[in-house]
């Protein structure tokens, strides 16, 4: 199956589309359907994932042999990371229950929204979503993706703005379990219109312009 066609199916998908009733009001969401932001974050990623935002010669062309990548089948690792951006969310429509208590996910309080652990619990969701159009292979790679994307955020970044670049990137290859070109690629889409996140959106390009991004770290016992 095309990655076309497994977005438009996840996009009819009536769990999916319950999205549209979840409303988030905070710092990053002015009163915005999670169905709204999520098509928002999944244009972003369809455009982004071409490199076109990448300036350095090196860098983008590391970047684009990097998402072209073959994960499984015909699936490859910018389909994925634009999977990752439908999906991310998805948690933000769930309920739960502690005993015979059923609540949302989203917590309101004082007018203001949140989603406490909504990563984990999409990852939770997405091979529900996902396990009639891809791979196993392919839904734990996206669900891995998804739970992790708030391991680099805008918190992550404020302690940084008089680290050197080279700091940066040793610090960022920490993170992520391994996923960090990922991680970041989808919390750049995910932030790209919110206004507190501008030097978040900063770092990003900084750092995804720097060959040395995508020089892979191998760990060992020596």
């Amino acid at each position: 199956m095309q990655i076309n066609e497994i977005i438009e199916k996840i996009k009819n998908d009536p769990r999916f589309l319950k999205l549209k009733n979840v409303i988030e009001n905070n710092t990053h969401h002015n009163h915005q359907p999670v169905y709204e932001h999520t098509m928002l974050v999944l244009n972003i990623a369809k455009e982004k994932i071409t490199g076109d935002f990448i300036e350095n010669k090196k860098a983008k062309e590391l970047f684009i042999k990097f998402v072209n990548e073959k994960v499984d089948g015909d699936l490859l690792r910018k389909d994925c990371m634009v999977l990752v951006a439908l999906l991310h969310d998805i948690g933000k429509a769930v309920l739960y229950k502690d005993g015979e208590i059923e609540r949302k996910v989203l917590h309101t309080k004082d007018g203001i929204t949140s989603c406490p652990g909504h990563e984990y619990i999409s990852s939770l969701f997405i091979p529900e979503l996902l396990k009639d159009l891809v791979s196993e292979k392919v839904i734990s790679y996206i669900s891995k993706i998804a739970s992790l994307h708030d391991t680099i955020c805008d918190f992550y970044f404020s302690k940084m703005k008089d680290w050197k670049l080279e700091d940066v990137l040793d610090d960022i290859k920490s993170k992520s379990e391994g996923l960090y070109i990922e991680s970041l690629f989808n919390i750049y889409c995910d932030v790209y219109y919110a206004k507190p996140s501008e030097n978040l959106r900063e770092m990003a390009v900084k750092i995804f312009n720097s060959p040395d991004f995508y020089t892979k770290r191998v760990y060992y016992l020596k």
